[in-house]
């Protein structure tokens, strides 16, 4: 007959590899503090996500990249046949690219996609997005967010629906996500534009 019950070298998830990535302990709060909790822990994984971030160069803030402003040309055909050769007599706009790309670029910061979730739309692989963290807590149905989501963060559209929370790829191949109790969940921000090169 083979025994059961014990503790099995090996068995169960192996220490780090939790939502955390480190290891967990059971405390006792006050109920009034429990509330409260998912909060602080989402703040403290963005935090360490934000860190790690900034030092391997995924993620970098608007306000820390000044840019000089741009000569802009108002041209009459967008994509004629002809060369754009500016008349000498024509005195271009000067356009600054952060706030052109955010309306709050001291709250503003860049990260670099990755994945193919949201080609639907045109963010691809390596694309910039700016994201305005000040409309963060003002997110509305329909509108493109970066999401903390446990332990992972994400870019999706942004679905209410009856007090559900769904999060939608611009991918047919991925399902949604809905957003259910237990889950850390967290908006980051807005996406307010995509930066994409083509060379």
């Amino acid at each position: 007959m083979t025994g059961r019950g014990g503790r099995r070298p090996g068995a169960g998830r192996p220490k780090g590899t939790g939502k955390y990535g480190e290891p967990t302990k059971a405390v006792r709060l006050p109920i009034s503090f429990v509330d409260r909790l998912p909060e602080l822990l989402a703040q403290w994984q963005l935090d360490q996500l934000e860190t790690e971030a900034i030092a391997d160069g995924r993620l970098q803030r608007i306000e820390d990249h000044p840019t000089p402003p741009l000569r802009l040309y108002e041209m009459p055909a967008a994509a004629g046949l002809h060369a754009f050769a500016p008349q000498e007599d024509t005195e271009p706009d000067a356009i600054d690219l952060n706030t052109y790309l955010s309306r709050h670029p001291s709250e503003s910061f860049l990260v670099r996609v990755t994945g193919d979730s949201m080609i639907g739309i045109g963010i691809y692989p390596d694309d910039m997005l700016v994201i305005d963290a000040s409309e963060a807590d003002n997110a509305q149905t329909g509108q493109i967010v970066l999401a903390l989501v446990d332990d992972k963060v994400t870019v999706k559209r942004l679905q209410v629906l009856d007090g559900r929370i769904f999060l939608h790829s611009e991918n047919p191949i991925y399902a949604p996500l809905q957003i259910t109790e237990g889950m850390v969940f967290k908006i980051l921000g807005i996406v307010a534009s995509a930066i994409h090169q083509f060379r």
